[in-house]
């Protein structure tokens, strides 16, 4: 049985991915800063749903060690926050914090996880307004920063 593991699954594209994998037959384990308040995400059948924060390192090391040795084939690094619409330095550092060290950290903590399944996959989800090549909209700048610098 293939194994996911998708942050930031409490609502949005998180929240479809774990419904399309687990109606798929995959194994998911599904992540949001307050799992007892992600109903949708409860009910779904072969979904576990673990507290993460991405912002906070004791919670991605807490996250690592109840994943323990399990292998992940897939881990899908979905969690982000768009930020502020205004010039907010604190404001902007958090969304760095969360959209692009969170990531890596994330990926640091479950790289041995991934390394032991089949598959072998780690994806992080972009954006379009990441693109440096495509700045049409010139708006978002704090969230399209984030985005440019993850990518």
């Amino acid at each position: 049985m293939a194994t996911a593991v998708i942050t930031g699954a409490n609502r949005g594209l998180g929240l479809e991915m774990a419904k399309q994998y687990a109606a798929a037959g995959w194994d998911v384990i599904a992540t949001a800063r307050e799992p007892e308040q992600a109903e949708e995400l409860n009910a779904i059948d072969k979904v576990s749903v673990l507290p993460l924060d991405a912002a906070e390192d004791a919670s991605i090391e807490k996250f690592a060690e109840q994943l323990g040795d399990r292998p992940v084939d897939l881990f899908i690094n979905n969690a982000g926050i768009y930020g502020p619409s205004e010039l907010d330095r604190e404001q902007w550092l958090d969304l760095f914090n969360v959209n692009v060290v969170g990531p890596v950290k994330l990926a640091t903590a479950l790289k041995d996880n991934v390394a032991k399944s089949q598959t072998k996959k780690m994806v992080v989800i972009s954006s379009q307004v990441g693109s440096i090549a495509e700045n049409d909209s010139g708006s978002m700048m704090y969230y399209r920063t984030s985005k440019a610098a993850v990518n």
